[in-house]
């Protein structure tokens, strides 16, 4: 028998986002209600691509914006358990 577990999530609760480095793995976290910038991995230096920074900050700016609209967005997060 296959059981799914769902979670559900409000966006604005989801202040960290982390990133994995490509070169050296590392994770780096970012603190979504601090609007942070982040241009390099911390500990191997490997510069983080410009596409991969724009969506971290689109994210950042939506984290700022959407729990003052009338709306509730959330995410639903899907686990399938044996």
């Amino acid at each position: 028998m296959v059981m799914q577990q769902e979670m559900c999530v409000p966006f604005s609760d989801l202040r960290y986002l982390s990133v994995e480095c490509g070169q050296c793995h590392t994770e780096i976290t970012v603190d979504l209600s601090n609007k942070s910038d982040i241009s390099q991995c911390p500990v191997c230096l490997q510069r983080i691509e410009d596409a991969l920074r724009g969506h971290i900050q689109a994210i950042s700016i939506a984290y700022g914006q959407l729990p003052k609209l009338s709306y509730r967005v959330s995410f639903r997060i899907q686990s399938i358990m044996p």
